[in-house]
């Protein structure tokens, strides 16, 4: 009489542990689900607002004129460059450690 009691309450204990879990990881999943749709909100929007600025740049360049001479760059763009006195590699003439052998150098002027 106690043994079967016992196997009751064991039961019952499983029956209830089992949808405990199904109804814990039902809602996982709908946190889940509702996060990768979140996700996806977030890329589409971002693709629309990209789509929308290249078809903006590219309206903007067709309505201005193409240049009728490629143009130089200006004197800040060169770079002021010099030989590295113990490796012969270009370095610019601001720098105090040559980037090809690693040698400290004296900057100049």
């Amino acid at each position: 009489m106690i043994a079967w009691g016992i196997a009751v309450l064991l039961i019952i204990g499983v029956v209830i542990g089992v949808r405990t879990f199904m109804r814990r990881q039902e809602a996982q999943r709908k946190a889940h689900d509702a996060r990768l749709a979140a996700m996806a909100q977030t890329y589409l929007a971002a693709a629309k607002k990209k789509a929308a600025a290249e078809a903006a740049a590219k309206a903007a360049a067709a309505a201005t004129p193409a240049p009728s001479q490629p143009t130089e760059p200006s004197p800040a763009a060169v770079r002021e460059e010099r030989e590295c006195p113990f490796c012969a590699e270009p370095i610019l003439k601001k720098a105090r450690i040559c980037k090809h052998c690693g040698r400290e150098v004296q900057p100049l002027a």
